[in-house]
């Protein structure tokens, strides 16, 4: 049954009324009452924000907090016309810096972090950026990768290892919950190449690690950087994007000849059949299912 499309129109305005309000921070101070939006310096809405307010004759000083955030002021002049007050408070990114390094502790020559743009992540992530040399590291996958922010390990971060010729090229998305108000160093830790010395004997073959990340779990943040991509002009993002698509489509194959037919079907489902991914996925399962 197809919703009438004027009170469809009605709908999305009062959702995104509900989301713009839940997004406010509301503050009290004796009879006043403070409604407070707050915002990043890309102004999106922080949704973990939290405040204070002290009052002093005729002004109101707001104090507001969150999670991977710089503090923000704002002063209100208050009337004894209303005791209901709006106002808007922005954040701002803490100091990110960052550093590619071996497992070892030693600093990767060439390596260099720079912060992403911040526009294309949620208000509660933090994105950068990796360039280093592949001599070295060529067999470099995305779990021999360790990230570490202030010398703790991070929560869950996302990785998008991509080739780039000599170079690899690495996104790293954290929770800004990992990250302090003011200074932050994050250290990105890859694992050399094993250096191959003669064996008296031949090793058995090495157990495959499997992904860290579930194959669904790939495919749907395929599925969701694809469409990002088809909604974006932006160059920057959409060089971002494709990054990320190439390296959870190199995820993504590796992990497709262990799948079973419904785990197949699944993953094809969530990343399309007929997308450039769903049809190496195929061709390589059929190419498997040959050899057998």
């Amino acid at each position: 049954m197809r919703m009438p499309r004027p009170f469809f129109l009605a709908l999305v305005l009062v959702l995104a009324g509900l989301t713009a309000a839940h997004a406010n921070l509301t503050l009290y101070s004796g009879q006043e009452t403070f409604n407070v939006r707050v915002t990043n310096s890309q102004f999106k809405p922080i949704y973990d924000a939290r405040g204070s307010v002290w009052i002093s004759g005729t002004s109101a000083r707001i104090e507001v907090e969150a999670p991977g955030y710089r503090r923000g002021y704002t002063t209100v002049y208050l009337s004894g016309n209303t005791h209901y007050h709006s106002c808007d408070v922005r954040l701002d990114d803490p100091t990110v810096n960052g550093n590619v390094r071996n497992t070892q502790g030693q600093f990767v020559q060439g390596g260099y972090v720079s912060p992403g743009y911040q526009g294309m992540y949620w208000a509660d992530e933090y994105g950068i950026r990796a360039q280093f040399p592949k001599k070295g590291f060529e067999k470099l996958t995305e779990r021999l990768i360790e990230v570490r922010v202030n010398s703790l390990y991070a929560f869950a971060p996302r990785l998008y290892l991509s080739d780039a010729g000599s170079q690899w090229n690495l996104e790293v998305v954290i929770k800004r919950r990992d990250l302090r108000d003011m200074f932050n160093t994050i250290d990105i830790f890859v694992t050399p190449d094993p250096v191959e010395t003669p064996a008296p004997a031949p090793a058995p073959a090495p157990t495959p690690v499997p992904e860290a990340h579930e194959p669904i779990v790939l495919a749907n943040d395929y599925r969701l950087n694809q469409q990002a991509l088809q909604n974006t002009d932006l160059d920057e993002v959409r060089e971002v994007l494709t990054r990320r698509l190439e390296s959870l489509a190199r995820r993504l194959r590796a992990a497709a000849p262990a799948l079973d037919e419904g785990e197949a079907a699944r993953l094809l489902q969530a990343v399309g059949a007929e997308s450039p991914v769903g049809r190496e996925i195929r061709a390589i399962r059929t190419f498997d299912a040959i050899q057998r």
